[in-house]
């Protein structure tokens, strides 16, 4: 139909596509089109096609709620695709085990539910009747807030934590785990993923997830039956209905197509062509693999006569009553802010009524529009070019030899990419952290501030509790590391060359395994439900620990994964100063009588101190960066138990996309960085080096 033209598909996964996309947006290369691509952010910055002109004839085919957040400023700037919503599932083989009757149409009250839930409970089988998470990102346990009247706006667009809505709905969470003891008390620590391993290891009877679960059960069950098990035989229930008896649940959003600005417009057209493809009717069947809901009327029952019918027919009644994640300006921080004061509390770590007060105002701090004026982006420009002009003064001041020239000339390929990928990046982001920048707008809107971003950081708890917990990592393995491998390396010294290149070698190679996966081997050993480590400990009798789902456990369980990593690169350092150490020193030592302890304790060690300070610089460098562990290990959870510098800046960069605060916040880091590294060369600086 349209010869020559080609789809170029790119593939976005569900964990970090968001920031992909944001990266392809702020470079200014978009794609023409992306699937779930809406954020408030890119309409203010003008990126995306209004589509309420270009779709006009489709738009009354779609459920209202489902194109309420995409509308901004009269214009729609979205066209829904499917919804996923969030329901209850149960494990039937348990409730039938247990002769325990669930209502056919998945329609219950509060007081069912909660009944339901102490029957599956069986403590000594380290059951639970319900599980769920509240961690950032992830709303499964929002529609025990909303069957209260809660939303996080009201109908002004005001922060609505004061109405006792929220309040009632948290200390029905609170009452799951304390009063009625049907969920485990470290529940505001659990993952979603955790609560979905529970649920297929029979470990939880009923638990909440998102529509997609249901697909990707029967999938397991076919595994399973493949394999000779047993499957897991489950219903899908709605969430207990409200006070006055309707059935709600909520979104964690709709799914959508947004179209980026064109110039050309033929290729919009063929774009629209396109998207109205994907809407037919007969394609939205493909949906059902998804485990996701039409929201075009048109499309009617795409689970009807399928396998798939019995488990989606008992949503019907919920899906006029959906609750919709609210897209609104700096979602990202409010959703993060929300979840996790949710998991302190649920930790009995913070107070509820004091929550509720912080959040008001925090919300209603993070929404407020201020009015940025442009005029910053001249002085930037300024200073920016200061750098550059003195290069090129001093330049022109040099009078190299011809010998010079060529010297230079050999190195200014490395040079130029030094400057371009290092020095200037750091002068560019040096500069940004005392302007106001805002995401996808850039230098249009740039305010000169000063030191508030620095002054804010500052102050704020939250990133004060990141230095307190890098420091606290930082005291802990920095010395172990050091010291561990000096005393290695005094037992290895004594061998022969052979059997050290042994030991070298096994104590090396694990370095170079990937950051990323010894960390998921630990999220393995970790884990709340088969991890290793529980496993270990129920074989000796003892009960299984939360290493990391309570604030308690969750920061030692991480400096547990450093200590007990060898420390190979250090080993084989101090091996080599060792060989160094001139064995005249060493037999006039002993001819004076110092032998053993002594020996070590009085001459060597000591002639070890430069090694020592180079390890202890790099070791405590490398440990005030620490991130790869706290993102696959806890995402700075449960709360802010684990929240790092560095990983408080990849928050505030890329899901914050608050570039000007990232920068100071790196900058501090740098000065701190800075102040310990002189601290260690004013206590450990020797002349003589080994």
């Amino acid at each position: 139909e349209h010869p020559g033209v080609r789809i170029n598909f790119t593939r976005l996964s569900w964990r970090n596509g968001q920031e992909k996309l944001d990266i392809a947006v702020l470079s200014g290369h978009p794609p023409d089109i992306c699937g779930s691509g809406f954020k408030t952010a890119y309409v203010e910055a003008g990126a995306l096609e209004p589509l309420d002109t270009l779709f006009a004839s489709k738009i009354k085919d779609f459920y209202p709620y489902a194109l309420k957040p995409f509308i901004k400023n009269g214009h729609l700037y979205a066209i829904p695709w499917y919804a996923t919503i969030y329901c209850i599932l149960v494990n039937k083989t348990l409730t039938d085990s247990l002769g325990i009757s669930l209502p056919e149409d998945g329609i219950w009250d509060f007081d069912t539910f909660v009944e339901t839930a102490r029957n599956l409970t069986d403590l000594n089988k380290r059951r639970w009747g319900f599980s769920f998470t509240v961690e950032p990102n992830h709303e499964e346990a929002w529609p025990f807030l909303y069957r209260h009247g809660f939303r996080v706006f009201d109908s002004n667009n005001q922060p609505d934590f004061l109405t006792g809505a929220f309040e009632h709905g948290v200390r029905d969470l609170l009452d799951f785990i304390y009063s009625y003891k049907i969920s485990p008390e470290e529940t505001g620590g659990l993952t979603q993923h955790d609560t979905w391993v529970m649920f297929i290891n029979n470990r939880t009877g009923m638990t909440v997830q998102g529509t997609w679960a249901i697909t990707a059960l029967i999938r397991e069950n076919k595994k399973r039956m493949e394999r000779g098990e047993k499957p897991i035989y489950f219903q899908v229930m709605n969430f207990p209905t409200t006070p006055d008896g309707i059935v709600l649940t909520g979104s964690p959003g709709i799914g959508n197509w947004v179209i980026f600005k064109q110039k050309d417009k033929e290729k919009l057209k063929l774009i629209k062509e396109l998207i109205e493809e994907i809407l037919k009717r007969e394609n939205q069947k493909y949906l059902l693999y998804m485990g996701t809901i039409p929201v075009i009327r048109s499309a009617g029952d795409i689970y009807k006569g399928t396998e798939l019918e019995p488990y989606f027919k008992n949503l019907h009644p919920a899906l006029e009553n959906v609750v919709t994640r609210p897209f609104v300006k700096n979602w990202e921080q409010i959703d993060d802010l929300i979840a996790r004061n949710l998991q302190l509390i649920l930790l009995k770590k913070k107070d509820i009524t004091t929550v509720v007060t912080e959040l008001q105002e925090k919300v209603k701090q993070l929404i407020l529009e201020q009015k940025v004026q442009s005029t910053g982006k001249f002085v930037f420009l300024g200073i920016l070019a200061l750098p550059i002009f003195f290069i090129f003064w001093g330049l022109s001041k040099f009078k190299p030899s011809r010998w010079d020239l060529y010297v230079y000339l050999l190195l200014s390929p490395i040079l130029l990419v030094f400057l371009t990928f290092t020095f200037l990046p750091v002068v560019f982001s040096f500069l940004l952290s005392f302007f106001k920048y805002k995401a996808f707008v850039g230098f249009k809107e740039l305010q000169f501030v000063g030191l508030e971003h620095y002054y804010n950081t500052l102050k704020d708890p939250v990133f004060i509790k990141a230095i307190f917990n890098t420091i606290i990592y930082t005291a802990v393995t920095v010395p172990w590391s050091v010291a561990l491998a000096l005393f290695i390396a005094i037992l290895l010294y004594p061998f022969g060359e052979k059997i050290r290149s042994i030991f070298k070698a096994s104590y090396y190679l694990p370095g170079v395994v990937s950051a990323v996966v010894i960390s998921v081997i630990w999220r393995w050993m970790f884990d709340p439900s088969y991890g290793l480590l529980n496993q270990i400990l129920s074989l000796v009798h003892l009960p299984p620990q939360p290493w990391l789902t309570r604030p308690e456990t969750a920061m030692k369980s991480i400096i547990l994964t450093d200590i007990l990593t060898m420390p190979g690169t250090g080993i084989i350092i101090y091996l080599a100063a060792l060989d160094r150490i001139p064995s005249t020193i060493v037999e006039a030592a002993r001819v004076d009588g110092a032998y053993g302890i002594r020996l070590w304790g009085k001459i060597i060690i000591p002639l070890l101190a430069p090694t020592t300070l180079f390890l202890l610089v790099i070791r405590t460098i490398s440990s005030f960066q620490v991130f790869t562990k706290i993102y696959i290990l806890t995402k700075g959870g449960p709360g802010y138990a684990t929240n790092t510098v560095v990983y408080s800046i990849f928050r505030t960069a890329f899901s914050q996309l608050d570039f000007s605060t990232a920068s100071a916040q790196a900058f501090l880091l740098f000065v701190a960085i800075m102040a310990f590294s002189w601290i260690q060369f004013k206590f450990f600086k020797e002349e003589i080096e080994y």
